[in-house]
């Protein structure tokens, strides 16, 4: 990455309190120890309130903070609570706020949640930043592609259900930001509904822009 770049990269990490943490725990400690490759990110971490705030919430925040304040790439800005309508993509709503108002269009931003284990490996941001930037056009880099919707869901023939599966994404804010007045999947309860309008949609909407979307795998 050049010295001269002047990108900022922030993460918006979702996960929801109806478990102990653990496994976010071991994600964001996972994150601190593993370099990603590029200078600093800046973190957001977003919960799904689905019982009352309490002891666990505030011992896991104090983790979170410890952990973060020793790591010089990853830097916590705020972690936020919220209600369980939309599941994670009300959180990554909730998330793109924040970063709106300290990013520019060309920053970059990822989306994970706490199905994303890891990571495994340096260079985490830095792999998909550059699958990102692999192409002129490409608007949204994930992990993994799916080209089908759900199995129980009902699809017209021969339509395009080519989606990023958002366990894990990348995108720049300028485009995430042309979505934010009706992202998608924010309303939605049943899981069928959440990805059939949230996590198809989301790609979909992205390729109706002209964007092209890619995976590592």
């Amino acid at each position: 990455m050049s010295l001269q770049d002047s990108r900022q990269f922030f993460l918006i990490y979702s996960s929801a309190n109806e478990t102990d943490y653990l496994l976010d725990f071991a994600n964001i400690r996972a994150m601190t120890r593993r370099p990603p490759g590029v200078r600093k990110i800046r973190m957001f971490v977003v919960i799904s309130e689905l019982r009352p705030f309490g002891a666990t919430d505030k011992h896991f925040i104090r983790s979170m903070e410890k952990l973060t304040a020793k790591c010089e790439w990853l830097d916590l800005e705020k972690v936020i609570y919220k209600g369980n309508v939309g599941r994670d993509f009300s959180s990554v709503l909730a998330g793109l706020k924040e970063v709106d108002k300290m990013a520019r269009d060309e920053d970059e931003v990822m989306i994970r949640n706490r199905s994303a284990y890891g990571p495994f490996h340096d260079g985490w941001f830095l792999k998909y930043s550059r699958l990102l930037g692999s192409g002129n056009l490409v608007g949204l880099t994930g992990n993994t592609i799916n080209l089908s919707g759900h199995p129980e869901g009902t699809y017209e023939e021969n339509q395009n259900l080519a989606h990023v599966q958002t366990y894990l994404y990348l995108s720049k804010v300028g485009i995430l930001r042309k979505l934010m007045d009706d992202f998608p999947g924010v309303e939605e309860t049943e899981r069928l509904d959440l990805i059939n309008k949230g996590e198809i949609r989301l790609s979909q909407r992205i390729m109706d822009m002209g964007y092209a979307i890619n995976c590592l795998k």
